[in-house]
Parts: C-alpha cells; sequence; structure tokens
C-alpha cells in the first residue's frame, strides 16, 4: 500500500479511489487502516444500474 500511495503521490494525483466487494471484510479492514474513507460510487461505476453495483464497495484516500 505504501508503494501505490506514494506513487499516486508522485504523480501528482489528489486521490487513490478503489472499489472492492461489500463482503471482502479484511480487504475493508486494510484499506480502512490505510486511510481510505467510505464514499459515493464514482465512474464508471455510478454510471451503472444500481443492481450492477449492489455488491460493491467504494472508497478513496486524499494525498497529503
Amino acid at each position: 500500500m505504501a508503494h501505490l500511495v506514494a506513487q499516486t503521490r508522485d504523480a501528482g494525483l489528489p486521490v487513490l479511489r478503489l472499489e472492492t466487494g461489500i463482503k471482502s471484510f479484511a480487504a475493508l479492514r486494510f484499506y480502512r487502516r490505510s486511510g481510505f474513507r467510505d464514499r459515493p460510487a464514482f465512474e464508471p461505476y455510478a454510471s451503472l444500474p444500481p443492481h450492477r453495483i449492489a455488491a460493491s464497495a467504494f472508497l478513496e484516500r486524499t494525498m497529503p
């Protein structure tokens, strides 16, 4: 995760976003401990019908 965050920061990107399954409990814990916060669906997911993303969790972390 540290490498991914460093690459994101080095690329000058202000935010790192991810999608994972709502039942991926270990992954969700890991991401939240790594500074990610829940957020609404982002593109291209936001344009999908709700039933297509019902099992998805969306998170983001802003870069310092």
